[in-house]
This record gives C-alpha cells, sequence and structure tokens, in this order.
C-alpha cells in the first residue's frame, strides 16, 4: 500500500538517480516524469544519457519550443514529450481603483500622459537597455510618455546597471523616467502602464506577458522563447526580434498611435 507510484523530477541531474534507481526495485516499477522549465542547450545523446533517459515515461515540457527542443537533443521518444502550459490563477489581478490610485500617488507617477512600463531584474538578459534605447527614439515624438521601469538590479550586474543609469542621465530625458527599485504591488502598478514592453531576449515561458495582458496592458513582446506562444502578433499584441531596438521602437510608434478601438480590440 506504500509502493512509490510516480517519481517527478525538475532538475536534470535527478533524471539519472531516479531512472537508474528504478531498474532495482523489482517487477512494479514506479513512472519516472521530468518536468522541463528550460530550453535545452547541448545534445544528451552520449551513452550515459541514452541509458539514463531510456527509463523516462514522459518529459512534461511548459512550451511548444521546449518540446522540440527536446526532441531534436535528447534521446527520448517523440511521443514520450508533451507541452502542458502553466495554468495561472489570475485573480490577483482583479484590483480596485483605489489600489491603482494608491500605487500611482506611492511611486510618484505622472498625474496625466501615458506610461510605457517593463517590469522585471534589470540585467542584460532582460533587456530594459534596448527598451530605453527605444523610448529615447521616440521620446521627442510622444512627449506625454514617460518610461517605468519596476525592479532591482541583479547581483553581479551592476556594471549594467550603471550603463543603464548613465543613458538616461546622458540623453536628456531623466525627468522622462523613473526607476522604482523593488515592488511589492505588481497587480496595482501594472494598471497604471499604457503599454507593457518586454525587453528579454529569451524567456522560456513568459508569466509577465500573460499578467500584463490579463491587466489590460497592450502587451509589445519579444519574438523569442515562449512569447510568441502567447501573443499573437497584431491580433492580441505585438511582437518585435530580441535585441532589435528599431523594431521596438516601431511596435511602441503602432501601440502609441493605435486608435481606441484597436487597442479594445
Amino acid at each position: 500500500s506504500g509502493r512509490v507510484e510516480l517519481v517527478h523530477t525538475f532538475v536534470s541531474a535527478e533524471i539519472s538517480y531516479a531512472t537508474l534507481a528504478r531498474r532495482f526495485l523489482g517487477r512494479k516499477k514506479p513512472r519516472v516524469v521530468h518536468h522541463l522549465q528550460m530550453l535545452p542547450g547541448h545534445a544528451r545523446k552520449d551513452p550515459f544519457h541514452r541509458l539514463a533517459y531510456a527509463g523516462l515515461d514522459r518529459v512534461v515540457c511548459i512550451t511548444q519550443q521546449i518540446a522540440e527542443r527536446v526532441r531534436r537533443l535528447w534521446p527520448v521518444p517523440a511521443d514520450r514529450v508533451q507541452t502542458i502550459y502553466y495554468g495561472l490563477d489570475l485573480s490577483h489581478l482583479d484590483v480596485t481603483e483605489e489600489r491603482v490610485a494608491a500605487a500611482r500617488e506611492r511611486w510618484s507617477l505622472a498625474a496625466t500622459g501615458r506610461r510605457i512600463g517593463p517590469g522585471g531584474q534589470i540585467c542584460a538578459i532582460k533587456g530594459q537597455l534596448e527598451v530605453f534605447r527605444a523610448f529615447r527614439a521616440i521620446a521627442a515624438d510622444f512627449d506625454d510618455v514617460t518610461l517605468v521601469f519596476a525592479g532591482t538590479p541583479v547581483y553581479a550586474e551592476e556594471a549594467y546597471y550603471e550603463q543603464l543609469l548613465s543613458e538616461i542621465e546622458q540623453s536628456g530625458l531623466a525627468d522622462r523616467v523613473q526607476l522604482l527599485g523593488f515592488c511589492d504591488e505588481v497587480p496595482a502598478l501594472i494598471r497604471n502602464f499604457d503599454v507593457f514592453a518586454l525587453g528579454s531576449h529569451h524567456e522560456p515561458f513568459g508569466r509577465v506577458v500573460i499578467e500584463s495582458m490579463a491587466a489590460g496592458c497592450l502587451t509589445i513582446g519579444t519574438n523569442a522563447g515562449g512569447v510568441p506562444e502567447i501573443i499573437d502578433d497584431g491580433v492580441d499584441g505585438l511582437l518585435y526580434e530580441a535585441r532589435d531596438v528599431a523594431g521596438l521602437e516601431a511596435a511602441l510608434r503602432r501601440a502609441l498611435t493605435m486608435s481606441a478601438e484597436e487597442r479594445d480590440q
């Protein structure tokens, strides 16, 4: 009655322990399921991995992109690889107008005008520099728009943060760019954004994209990782190629010149 029926692994190093150990568990062996949340970076078809991964009954991936990479790089039969997207409870985004106003007052957001609001830890892979550079390119044409960064610098990437601060200061736009630091009230803050511009070079899934869309933001995402499986470009959001400042500039211009009807749609 106490027999283990399923072993669920999350870290690749755990696979070999689980599959090799099950060889010694007699006739009624537990099934082994690996849950993959990151994009595999290299092939694992050497003899050791073929032996270890042969015992996998299922690899559950959080995006189709990850699943396709697994089928190509891992020694696992294609029919054992399955995509199951995250199931997200978005009820925390249902905030009152009072909370939205309180967030605006707390962070001294501009009382008028429109706001572009990327969020996330400040580091190179999140692409805040590209977002700022695209904003800098459109700033003169949209003088009612401000840029709001929510998030703290990642340890060991202080130089990247300093570069971001330096470019903001040298641009002459410091009065139109806010760096809020750590934010513990994201649902209310994001409701103060008119456009959410993701700068990430790669997002394994893209939870923040779903949350910004659910909060009613016109969302611009990078055409990388799991994001294009969430956004249908031009239908429920906009996409541009990661690291492409000109592409993001064009997406921002499109977002900021849409009619109310287009935005609602």
